[in-house]
């Protein structure tokens, strides 16, 4: 199972959009979050604003019901009152952003070895 958020990033701002994403990874490294944490951008010019896809993957449902713990975690990896300065700056690069939820099915896809 899978949560692909879909960002639209503001034209120019990659870079800082790309800085935030490395200090979200360093806490999911030095916390040892159980869940994959992915990013993939999109390398074609397009007018849809599918311009990053951040993947967080999961086992079960239950992680959706789990207290989250991020802000907390961000702030111990990048002082205090970085969370809030993190958020501003993310505020700033994205436009917008859609999250879509996954699960594959095997029966019905490719042979997984």
């Amino acid at each position: 199972k899978v949560i692909w958020t879909v960002f639209d990033i503001k034209p120019g701002d990659g870079y800082r959009f790309a800085a935030i994403l490395e200090k979200v990874a360093e806490v999911y490294k030095e916390k040892k979050y159980e869940h994959n944490f992915s990013v993939y951008w999109n390398k074609f010019d397009n007018k849809q604003g599918r311009d990053v896809v951040v993947e967080v993957s999961f086992n079960t449902w239950s992680f959706m019901d789990e207290d989250n713990k991020m802000k907390k975690d961000y702030e111990e990896v990048h002082g205090e009152g970085s969370w809030f300065k993190l958020i501003e700056e993310f505020r700033d690069v994205v436009v917008s952003s859609e999250d879509e939820v996954s699960v594959l099915i095997p029966e019905l896809g490719g042979a997984q070895d």
